[in-house]
């Protein structure tokens, strides 16, 4: 099972949050990466839990905010979603997003920050290169439509999720594997909100043409 968030992730069109964008082309005939400004985000309270310093959770959060920004965006060619997850998962993601989130029967969301976290155990494997992270989530309303400009988080409202990180075969860097939800409930209080800035805009519709694929895919 994908996690709560996987599940509820989107998007806006690559071509429309010029506020925190400079894309390096939208065609779908480019082959480079767009270039993509990681926008500013604000903390409140900012992350104190000691795992948090985990090489393994900092490897989660980078996946994360890369997975984040590539949604709100609908764009799967940047680096900060490409380099933070394995191949496939790069794949698999983008293909998910098109199949849940593009359509007119679909409302498109994009969220407002950082998936919410509070990292509870964090179990590495015998070899060193890789672990399990288990997370409580606050995914419940984290998300923003055309229709609900603004939400707050519930934090008591979580659920656990378990994240895989490995060593990529390619760039031998920490990257996330798979991602996978439970119907266990948590509580996250505690754990860092983030917001970003200036807040994502929201598209009233999407299309296949507003989303870019990751290079050498097949459309």
């Amino acid at each position: 099972m994908m996690s709560k968030r996987t599940l509820t992730r989107t998007l806006i069109p690559g071509c429309a949050i010029a506020a925190i964008i400079a894309l390096a082309g939208c065609s779908a005939e480019s082959e480079e990466p767009s270039v993509i400004t990681t926008p500013e985000i604000s903390w409140s309270p900012a992350a104190s839990v000691p795992l948090e310093t985990n090489r393994y959770v900092e490897a989660a959060r980078a996946a994360d905010l890369g997975y984040a920004v590539a949604h709100n965006a609908a764009d799967f060619t940047i680096e900060l979603f490409t380099s933070t997850r394995s191949v496939d998962e790069v794949g698999y993601t983008a293909d998910g997003f098109v199949a849940s989130y593009v359509g007119n029967d679909n409302t498109p969301q994009v969220f407002p920050g950082p998936a919410i976290r509070l990292p509870l155990e964090v179990v590495e494997n015998a070899a060193g290169d890789g672990a399990d992270i288990t997370f409580c989530e606050a995914s419940y309303n984290w998300l923003l439509t055309a229709d609900r400009p603004q939400t707050r988080p519930e934090l008591s409202a979580g659920s656990i999720v378990t994240v895989q990180i490995g060593t990529s075969a390619q760039s031998g860097e920490l990257v996330e594997m798979s991602d996978s939800g439970s119907n266990q409930d948590c509580d996250a209080s505690g754990a860092a909100v983030g917001v970003f800035i200036p807040v994502p805009d929201i598209p009233e519709t999407l299309t296949e043409d507003d989303v870019r694929m990751p290079l050498g895919s097949k459309d």
